[in-house]
Formats: C-alpha cells, structure tokens, sequence
C-alpha cells in the first residue's frame, strides 16, 4: 500500500480514511472529521477569496461562460507587463 506519510495523502479525507481501515476510527468518526476538515478548508478559502479583493473575478456558470472566460484571459495577457514578459520569452509558440 501507501505510505500515509506521502503528501497525496495529506488531503482531506485520507487521514480519517487510513485511520478507519486501520481501526483506528469508527465510520461516524470517520465521517465527521473528514465534514470537519472539509468546513474548515471551504472556510479558510472563503476568507482567502474575499482578501483577493478585485485579483478574482468570478464567472457565471451558463451560456457565455466560456467566452467571457477567454475575454478576461486575454486581456490579462495583454497587460502591459505580461505583454513584456511574453516577448522576452525565447520560446514561445
């Protein structure tokens, strides 16, 4: 098997898993620590979401979704300091 040392592992829900097959936890344990750790992460991005302030922009899922995706890709690649770093790229495509 895994080592449970690994850094794959270290996502939420393997430890609480590793734990339970090795009788270590019950299933309800199991379950609400990994509800836990999920809260807490959903938690901690919510927060990390909110300090980005205007660094995110969030795109309505639906018909057009796609295309402003691609509008706000471009635009940030043709920034003035992305423009610069993209032609001193020696290998471009």
């Amino acid at each position: 098997g895994y080592s449970q040392e690994l850094p794959s592992m270290s996502g939420i829900g393997y430890r609480e898993v590793c734990e339970y097959l090795a009788g270590e936890l019950d299933l309800e344990m199991t379950i609400e620590r990994t509800k836990t750790g999920t809260h807490r992460l959903a938690r901690h991005q919510n927060s990390w979401f909110k300090a980005g302030g205007g660094r995110i922009r969030w795109i309505e899922a639906g018909d057009g979704a796609v295309d402003e995706a691609m509008r706000l890709a471009e635009a940030f690649l043709e920034t003035p300091i992305r423009s610069a770093l993209h032609e001193a790229t020696p290998y471009r495509t």
